[in-house]
């Protein structure tokens, strides 16, 4: 039986060998420990720190992603002969296959682990970034859209 850190000792997870397998069961008979959140669990409050930056900052990102967008689009609709039901596709696309993409991608991160999946993020927006750049019509820019969304 090894303690849980986040609730009280009586709060444990026990491993069950009968199956061969490693399972787990959580044994629930007290409430969360009170002083989880209080002054000694310094950790915990950092980590929910660079949880809400992390999340803030995914959101901002999108924020400037719209804003930068609303200025680019009517000199990538000259330069790439695009009308206007493109235009509107590229301006949602991304916001549109970020959703989708965090739903396996979320499990891809439990999978590789946070950081590496961070760094995957990270790698295929500079590539979708770069291939924005390069496009030469709507059909590449679509791409490079879906590529930075996922």
């Amino acid at each position: 039986v090894v303690a849980s850190p986040l609730y009280s000792p009586a709060r444990s997870v026990a491993s069950l060998p009968s199956s061969g397998k490693a399972s787990y069961l959580v044994l629930d008979d007290t409430v969360p420990n009170p002083n989880f959140l209080g002054t000694g669990s310094k950790y915990a409050w950092g980590s929910l720190a660079l949880c809400v930056a992390t999340c803030s900052l995914t959101s901002i990102l999108l924020g400037y992603d719209v804003g930068i967008m609303s200025g680019a689009l009517p000199l990538m609709k000259e330069a790439l002969d695009m009308d206007n039901f493109q235009v509107g596709i590229i301006a949602g696309s991304l916001n549109f296959i970020a959703g989708l993409g965090a739903l396996p991608f979320g499990q891809l991160a439990d999978v590789l682990g946070r950081k590496i999946a961070m760094i995957v993020a990270c790698i295929a927006f500079a590539i979708g970034t770069g291939l924005m750049a390069a496009s030469t019509d709507f059909s590449m820019l679509l791409v490079a859209r879906g590529i930075m969304g996922s």
